[in-house]
């Protein structure tokens, strides 16, 4: 609790959490069990990556995923929010590091998101928030569990890797779970805010799983005039269906018509390039081919307004 409270109020030292991490080990090595249960687990390595230290992870990430393989009922007393964390917060820590995953963390990580993988798609996300359903899927995500390495991918686009050793079942590991959290989305659209609808969308595409219905629900979903959205929403949700091949256009038209000048004012580069390829990449034609000139073009090369 000490390190989680120094992570959400960005306090956090690395000495201090080298101590706690220790004293958390030292504790569960002598037969602790009261102030080592799975709270104790997944707030520590959920305040790593929220804290953004490094150094402790080298032996706590190993430690951790020695535990879900040598006690058979360690994740049981997990709740869903604990199973999220620890896969958000080893995928927050890895994706931080230099270079790609390697050696004994690299194999520690594989450990951890295959056990926690499975314990979800078992639960079939039962009593999962939609924060920790999306935190869950944007982790397998984020580090490709299930995905062959892509060098080349990876340099181009700062994408990281695990390597696995056992390709075929982390891909079905993966896949299995991006389904159960698809599954939830059609059952419970509106529950979902925006950034967990992108999220969902965005991870479908990182893993290449295709699922037009929970596409197009969610394409409408956010289309909805009285639904907050921003403009990593609308860009990253525009990319997302147009890489995992969903092509509708009315869906793409209806994303694309919650863009305003204003929010193309404020919005990055990369969210408007997005959007521009995703319509482009799904061949969806634009009712108005000049809708971006006033934040891409200076004025004197803009056309005037028809």
């Amino acid at each position: 609790n000490l390190l989680w409270s120094f992570a959400t109020t960005d306090r956090a030292r690395p000495e201090v959490a080298d101590f706690i991490l220790r004293a958390l080990i030292k504790s569960h090595e002598e037969g602790n069990e009261e102030s080592t249960g799975s709270q104790e687990w997944s707030n520590s390595v959920w305040a790593l990556g929220t804290a953004g230290i490094m150094g402790p992870e080298e032996y706590f990430i190993p430690y951790l995923a020695q535990l879900m393989e040598t006690e058979p009922n360690f994740l049981k007393a997990f709740k869903p929010q604990e199973l999220s964390n620890t896969i958000w917060g080893v995928a927050t820590i890895l994706s931080s590091r230099p270079g790609q995953p390697e050696g004994e963390l690299n194999d520690a990580a594989l450990t951890i998101f295959r056990n926690v993988c499975r314990e979800i798609t078992d639960r079939e996300a039962q009593g999962f928030k939609s924060q920790e359903t999306a935190n869950s899927v944007w982790a397998v995500a984020t580090l490709g569990f299930g995905l062959e390495v892509d060098l080349e991918l990876a340099e181009r686009s700062d994408y990281k890797f695990l390597t696995s050793n056992n390709l075929k079942y982390d891909e079905q590991l993966s896949k299995a779970l991006v389904q159960v959290v698809s599954d939830d989305v059609k059952r419970r659209t509106r529950r979902y805010r925006s950034q967990e609808l992108n999220n969902l969308l965005w991870a479908m595409a990182r893993v290449d799983f295709k699922d037009d219905e929970t596409c197009e629900m969610i394409a409408m979903e956010l289309a909805n005039p009285r639904r907050l959205v921003k403009s990593q929403d609308l860009g990253t949700s525009l990319w997302g269906m147009a890489t995992s091949e969903f092509y509708n256009p009315e869906a793409y038209e209806a994303v694309a018509a919650r863009w305003t000048p204003e929010m193309a004012a404020r919005a990055k580069p990369q969210e408007l390039s997005n959007s521009v390829w995703g319509l482009a990449t799904a061949d969806v034609p634009t009712r108005y081919p000049d809708a971006f000139d006033t934040t891409l073009l200076p004025p004197k090369h803009r056309r005037q307004p028809r």
